[in-house]
């Protein structure tokens, strides 16, 4: 316990001398805060200049509108900078004052009242905008960083393409334990969002659904009609993953996947993630969702022994479904030097993560949190990097009836096993291999052990009443 605490006070230190050094304004009461802004590229574009507008809340502006004095720094990364002592500005402390960020005089930010208790305040958009009525602009909504509102209600679904494919569109069918679903099978209400490599979202909020209290619901996913997931309680389990456990079986022609939610909020010891290593020169951060969600922004403190742990050289970029990344050559880190080096991942001051070391092997690999602890008054997470370094080999559930392998039971399945009883060669070769123990169990369509006509007939039955449904 003493060399926890010991670490977890190195820590912090290091999160102190990160806010403390983070600018150079003297903690007085006459010491306008550091701004900060992200201008997200994909909200804001290629931003040639960013200002901000400062101006009291019953007066005028500090300066006229359009004035180079608004003018902001570039410090890298999307992020730009205004340094109010550095402009000498003088203020009343009595008064409130605003800024507006804009993009050139373009495109504007909503006002944000000025945190003069804060040293650093950097805004960050939400991505969402509305129309001003006057002169057409577009104005993009802003928050202050720490800004936290309640999140909306999601669900995931992680589809490994090896298993399931490649799809355009998943579908998520709510239903409560009397069979009424929340909207129709198959309707756009019920379409999920693709975020990357096999993950997909639903979002309850979004869509409009609300959970009685009083009721039980369920939750099943589809792709299209060859293929969807058994059922699944949805009642506890918003913000979890759903994952396929390994095994598929039939039902009326279809394919049917079990699955099974994947959650970590009755363990300290958490899931490695799914991912694994990107040969493109970047570390990667599994934020994971069930330790502390509703972060803006993701930090990877490089501790190289002498940099000023400036913030906004440190932020890494949104990946999407909680993987952050960090460029280090983006950034001006050589890792091939790296001696002693190590990284901190970071989203608030309220937690402490522990480090880990970063060398020249790290790049491409993915690091998450291993164990978290809210205990003895304090708030403190392990993190480590992923074992893998390849992609894992791909998995081959036995589908009953498959016997080409594309995926579900047709018509080709019958031919080809009818062509197999009738001993048809190709290049002297059974059509199918039935010494593989797995095509053997995907050709035995009725489980009797045996491969013969009456697995065909099964097979053709089978298809003939998913085809009356």
């Amino acid at each position: 316990m003493k060399k926890l605490c010991s670490v977890l006070l190195t820590a912090a230190l290091l999160l102190s001398v990160f806010a403390a050094g983070a600018v150079n304004v003297s903690a007085t009461e006459n010491s306008f805060p550091l701004l900060s802004i992200y201008a997200d590229p994909e909200i804001f574009g290629n931003v040639q200049q960013m200002t901000a507008y400062i101006y009291e809340k019953d007066g005028g502006a500090l300066f006229e509108w359009g004035s180079e004095q608004c003018n902001m720094r570039y410090d890298g990364g999307e992020y730009w900078s205004y340094d109010m002592d550095a402009h000498g500005i003088a203020y009343d402390a009595s008064k409130t004052y605003y800024v507006i960020f804009t993009d050139s005089w373009k495109n504007d930010t909503n006002e944000l009242e000025l945190p003069l208790s804060l040293y650093f305040a950097t805004a960050y958009p939400t991505g969402k905008s509305t129309t001003a009525p006057s002169d057409g602009k577009r104005i993009f909504e802003v928050v202050w960083e720490g800004y936290s509102p309640e999140p909306d209600k999601e669900v995931f679904l992680y589809a490994d393409p090896a298993v399931f494919g490649d799809y355009s569109a998943a579908y998520a069918c709510i239903y409560d334990d009397s069979g009424n679903p929340v909207f129709p099978w198959g309707s756009n209400s019920c379409k999920m969002e693709n975020l990357d490599d096999g993950n997909w979202c639903y979002n309850l909020t979004g869509h409009g659904v609300t959970l009685r209290s009083d009721t039980t619901y369920y939750i099943s996913f589809s792709f299209d009609w060859k293929q969807r997931t058994d059922s699944l309680e949805l009642t506890d389990h918003l913000f979890d993953t759903a994952c396929f456990t390994g095994k598929v079986t039939g039902e009326g022609g279809a394919t049917v996947y079990e699955i099974n939610w994947q959650t970590a909020a009755d363990s300290d010891e958490l899931p490695a993630p799914k991912w694994y290593r990107r040969d493109d020169g970047k570390i990667y951060y599994y934020a994971n969702p069930e330790v502390k969600s509703n972060f803006n922004k993701v930090y990877a403190f490089i501790i190289t022994g002498s940099e000023d742990f400036r913030s906004e050289r440190y932020a890494m970029t949104n990946e999407g479904d909680g993987v952050w990344s960090y460029d280090l050559a983006a950034h001006g880190f050589d890792v091939s030097k790296a001696a002693d080096w190590q990284v901190m991942f970071s989203y608030d001051w309220e937690t402490y993560p522990l480090t880990v070391e970063l060398t020249a092997n790290q790049l491409g690999d993915i690091a998450y949190v291993s164990q978290w602890s809210d205990s003895d008054g304090m708030s403190y997470y392990v993190v480590k990097w992923a074992d893998s370094k390849a992609a894992p080999p791909p998995v081959r559930p036995v589908i009953p009836g498959d016997v080409d392998g594309d995926g579900v039971l047709t018509v080709g399945d019958c031919t080809l096993l009818q062509q197999y009883l009738a001993e048809f060669t190709v290049n002297g070769m059974p059509v199918i291999d039935s010494s593989d123990e797995r095509m053997f169990a995907t050709a035995d369509f009725n489980g009797d052990g045996t491969l013969n006509v009456m697995d065909v007939t099964a097979m053709q039955r089978a298809l003939a009443e998913f085809a009356a449904i």
